[in-house]
């Protein structure tokens, strides 16, 4: 629970200092400030602005949705909105069996009942779309 706790304080304060550098708040300038770093490229600039992202993986029954439970609780609870990206096509945590997907995270996760978005199999049905 230690690491994960390290790795949610890392990240935080990556978030942190990506909200700061797209211009929310910060600390006042210093009387004689340090010459200004290189201009950074404009894709590594927006990406900074953007936040960190994190890829959780490993091998099977390790606890990798439980970390990403605990980490997006975390974000939320310290007033973030994080985005989940499930790549898992055989586990279905956001969406049905077998599909890719992405959703914004802006309540803490239930333990028990899961992502509030999430669909068990059995509930999925398809149905057709008139055009």
């Amino acid at each position: 629970m230690g690491k994960y706790l390290n790795a949610h304080h890392l990240i935080n304060n990556m978030r942190n200092e990506a909200r700061a550098a797209g211009g929310g708040g910060g600390a006042p300038p210093a009387p004689r400030p340090p010459p200004p770093p290189p201009p950074a490229p404009p894709a590594a600039a927006a990406a900074a602005a953007q936040g960190p992202r994190v890829v959780v993986a490993g091998p099977t029954d390790v606890g990798k949705s439980s970390l990403c439970r605990m980490l997006l609780n975390w974000a939320v609870r310290a007033g973030h909105q994080p985005t989940y990206v499930d790549l898992d096509c055989g586990q279905g945590t956001v969406t049905a069996p077998g599909c890719l997907a992405a959703t914004p995270v802006e309540t803490p996760i239930d333990v028990e009942e899961g992502y509030p978005t999430q669909v068990r199999a059995r509930e999925a049905t398809l149905t057709p779309h008139p055009h």
